[in-house]
């Protein structure tokens, strides 16, 4: 059974971010050179919405759209969904 979305997911969904993203990622944590969250929208359809999982080794972090995306080694593209993190809000 698939968890309910936050809505803080789903309003980052509704953006355009210019670029192909493969997931959102909710309260993510650092975890080595990993990222570890919640997952939701996965466009490779490996993972149920609200399932944890632990990302691939992250080669950068980039401003998209007010929100930070972490590229992956494997190339994969997460939305990191973090509300009340100050950490991962764009300088401004």
């Amino acid at each position: 059974m698939e968890s309910e979305i936050p809505d803080d997911v789903v309003n980052a969904a509704r953006l355009n971010f210019g670029i192909g993203i493969t997931a959102y990622l909710h309260h993510p944590e650092v975890c080595g050179f990993s990222l570890t969250g919640r997952v939701y929208f996965d466009r490779k359809d490996r993972f149920q919405n609200g399932r944890l999982i632990r990302t691939s080794d992250v080669l950068e972090f980039v401003e998209i759209a007010d929100h930070f995306v972490a590229v992956t080694l494997t190339g994969s593209t997460y939305v990191l969904i973090a509300p009340g993190c100050e950490m991962l809000k764009p300088p401004g």
